[in-house]
């Protein structure tokens, strides 16, 4: 039996059935349990506009935070809100709208897009952003798990990465389609192969891609992409900039390989 690990739900378990008693979220979860699970993975982070001129299917730890106040930007104009993802009428949400979401994504009326990173510099930056700087609000629910393979915030970068690693690699054995989404694959976290993109940008050449996705919506850029280089939500400053050794790094590359295949890395 495999060491236990903090998975996100999966609608066809018990638990999601019986939270879905007392819980919104989860009841939206299982009400989405017939969906294409590629799909509906990404469903519960994907975003649409009220024009239907943009749908955003959102990974984590490539630097999303910016993309989404792109979003907000156009769908609110000169009002929109100072923190994104709140309730509005102009931005739909997956699990909270997941119906006009989805009937978006299998319609293709909008232009739907997505953003990747490199593997190596996705999976460091959550890393540092839970074990390094535990400046995280759910490192908690890891942190148990971490510590009972041997994790300790006396031990060094190195050794708590190694730890890591392993914790990932327990993770994608136990159930890969519902690790963390901070370090679960990138094919799983936007449905590559399920949803028919129009766009996957690339974090290492966002604004390009950015354009791309305005131009082929029609709408006029007219200082959007500037927003891009604001910094929202930054989690790679933390002090310890650690780089995987040689040897770890040849270890994210065999746990990431259909990422780097998916996305030309």
């Amino acid at each position: 039996m495999l060491p236990k690990v903090k998975l996100e739900s999966d609608a066809n378990t018990l638990r999601v059935r019986a939270l879905a008693l007392v819980s919104a979220r989860h009841r939206n979860i299982l009400a989405m349990r017939d969906i294409d699970e590629r799909i509906r993975i990404a469903l519960g982070h994907a975003v649409v506009t009220e024009d239907r001129k943009l749908l955003f299917v959102r990974n984590s730890k490539v630097g999303s935070s910016s993309v989404i106040r792109v979003v907000y930007k156009h769908a609110m104009g000169d009002i929109g809100p100072s923190m994104v993802d709140r309730d509005c009428p102009e931005v739909l949400h997956g699990f909270r709208d997941w119906r006009p979401c989805y009937e978006a994504i299998m319609s293709h009326e909008p232009v739907i897009f997505s953003q990747v990173r490199h593997p190596v510099d996705r999976l460091m930056s959550g890393f540092r952003n839970f074990f390094v700087a535990k400046s995280h609000d759910w490192r908690w629910r890891h942190m148990g798990h971490m510590m009972r393979l041997g994790y300790s915030s006396r031990n060094s970068v190195e050794k708590n990465l190694d730890i890591f690693l392993d914790y990932v690699e327990l993770s994608f054995a136990t159930n890969e389609r519902y690790a963390d989404r901070h370090w679960r694959k990138q094919i799983h976290n936007i449905g590559y192969g399920a949803i028919d993109f129009d766009v996957i940008g690339k974090t290492e050449n966002l604004t390009a891609s950015i354009k791309e996705v305005l131009e082929r919506a029609n709408i006029p850029d007219d200082g959007l992409t500037d927003i891009l280089n604001e910094r929202h939500n930054n989690t790679d400053s933390v002090r310890d900039r650690h780089e995987p050794t040689a040897q770890q790094r040849r270890r994210i590359e065999e746990l990431y390989a259909d990422d780097f295949e998916a996305f030309s890395y």
